[in-house]
This record gives C-alpha cells, structure tokens and sequence, in this order.
C-alpha cells in the first residue's frame, strides 16, 4: 500500500533572515530587560533647612540624597516584582519629600505643613522591628532618607565575615550634619551607636553630635561627646546644662542617646551615654523656631566617626 507522506513546510528566505535577526537582538539586550536603576546624584551646593551656618556646621549647606541603587535584579514571581516597584515607589516618594524641604529651606512649622501636602509625617522609614519606635535606620540599604549640611557622607562596611555591618559617617574631618527631612517631632528620644575612629586632639570643640528637634544648623538640641573626654548638652550651636566625664576610647561602640520634652517655654533635655542618664537641663530660653524637629547626626571640629542603629521613640 502507497503511504502518504506530509511535506515538511519550508520557509521563506526572508522569514529566516528576521529569525536570525531577532536571535542577535534577543542575545544583545535580552539580559538588559527587567532591570531598574534609581540615579545617583552628586551632592548640590544649595540652601539647607535654614540656610544659617552654626557653630556645629560650616561653610555652605550642600544636600546629597537618592542613594538608593537597584541594579541587574530577576524576579521569580509576579509578587516579587510588584514588591519590589513598591519599594521602589518608597524611595522615590522620600526623595519627594527631601526635595520639598530642601528646595524651599523649610523649618519648624513650615516644613511639618510641607511635609503634609507631600503626603509625609513622622514615620518616616520602613516598619521598626522593635516596638515603640517611630523611626530606625542601621542603613543596610543605604542613606536615601538623609541630607547632609556640609562635605559628605557615605555608607560603608565595617567589620568582616559573619560581622560585616553597614555604618553612615563622613569621609573628611569637617564640621557636618545628617538629618532626615521628613522626620517632625515635639517629645522624642533619639538613641544611636557612635563610634569614634579619631578624636584627633583632647579638644571640646571636636565633638560628636546626636541631634534632637533638628531644625536647621542653628535650631536644635543635642547631646555631645566630645574629644576633652567631656559629655555634654547643647542647644543652638552652644553648650549648656552641666558636664559629665566620661571615658571613651577610639574604635569601641558606645550608645548616645537625647531626650527632648516639653513645650518651648520649658524644655526639659537629657543626655545619656550607654543607657546611664548623665546630663540633663532645661531651657526656658523659648529660643526656636518651633516645638517640633527631625532626628540628625554631627560631627565638628577634626573629629571622625560612624554611626548606626539610629532609633526615635516618641509618647
């Protein structure tokens, strides 16, 4: 019996050219699809929060920010990518909010009411994993939600193996702040780990700051470590309340922590060192701009150091 035998299709000459086409073009930039970048931009000389210099900042304010980098990222599920454009839109929307402060110098009152039309208030950061907490930051995905005053900061990895930690700190010894601009609170404590890598000289004006009710560089309480082996208050860009001796030696972890209460006619400020209350003052001065203020980070003087574990509690 004759068997029939089904011709195999053959296709045109010009189908194989745009098939072989498409292979090039898939094999050039296939690898490239799904990818997201966020741009890294390099600080701008502008006006800060305040635009003043004060004794715990120097020279021009500059801001750095949209640091967050997403790069090369495959995505196993459809949930995954949705999360991952969620973070995304996160970062984009604290960016946002930096933009409003810095761009139009904002302060006190002023900046909470810009911070409410740009959808901000003070939670600021991703949810705490410890209760009680309105904000943490231990930067292990970087410093997108801080703007620096003057020179730079960077997030850089200390430690090694197993112990490898992400720390936030300037790269030169010149007066500076970190703070974040959408942060607004009245009664807040702010705890941090500090470690010094060079107190330089035996000096009070070199000096380690954790910053409450930040309002620009000449606005704001704070507690100070500094490099005569002294911790102490400060208030405006100026010291006051009582000193405490302490001993701190470079390259060791201690915790700072700065407790603010009150209204502006009685301010009631504390500063502790490793969980122990050792200075404490109140201000009756009514010398701010506002009740209200965000969390910061300092260094002055030939000081250097690195910070983590940033927390804010608020009643």
């Amino acid at each position: 019996m004759a068997m029939n035998t089904v011709p195999t299709p053959r296709l045109p000459a010009y189908n194989l050219l745009v098939l072989a086409g498409m292979s090039v073009l898939w094999t050039a930039f296939g690898c490239q699809l799904g990818e997201s970048e966020v741009v890294r931009r390099s600080p701008d000389v502008g006006s800060g929060m305040g635009g003043s210099s004060g004794l715990d900042a120097m020279g021009v304010d500059s801001t750095a920010r949209d640091t967050a980098l997403v790069n090369g990222t495959r995505f196993d599920s459809a949930d995954a990518m949705d999360d991952a454009l969620v973070a995304g839109e996160g970062e984009a929307d604290a960016g946002r909010k930096a933009d409003v402060a810095d761009s139009k110098g904002l302060a006190g009152p002023d900046l909470v009411d810009a911070l409410g039309e740009a959808g901000g208030g003070s939670k600021v950061s991703m949810t705490c994993t410890e209760a009680g907490y309105q904000f943490c930051e231990g930067f292990e995905d970087g410093a997108s939600l801080w703007t620096v005053t003057t020179g730079q900061w960077e997030v850089s990895a200390q430690g090694g193996g197993l112990q490898t930690d992400m720390v936030f700190g300037p790269t030169t010894a010149v007066g500076s702040i970190a703070y974040v601009a959408t942060g607004a609170w009245q009664d807040m404590t702010v705890e941090a780990k500090v470690m010094v890598t060079s107190f330089n000289q035996a000096s009070s004006t070199n000096r380690v700051v954790l910053y409450a009710r930040y309002q620009d560089t000449t606005h704001f309480y704070a507690v100070a470590l500094r490099g005569d082996g002294k911790l102490g208050l400060r208030r405006n860009g100026t010291a006051f309340g009582t000193l405490a001796n302490v001993s701190v030696a470079e390259n060791e972890w201690h915790v700072l922590k700065v407790r603010v209460s009150g209204a502006a006619d009685n301010v009631v400020v504390e500063g502790s060192l490793d969980g122990t209350l050792l200075v404490a003052a109140t201000d009756t001065s009514v010398s701010m701009t506002s009740d209200v203020g965000t969390v910061g980070l300092g260094v002055y003087g030939g000081m250097m150091a690195v910070f983590d574990d940033i927390k804010v509690s608020a009643p």
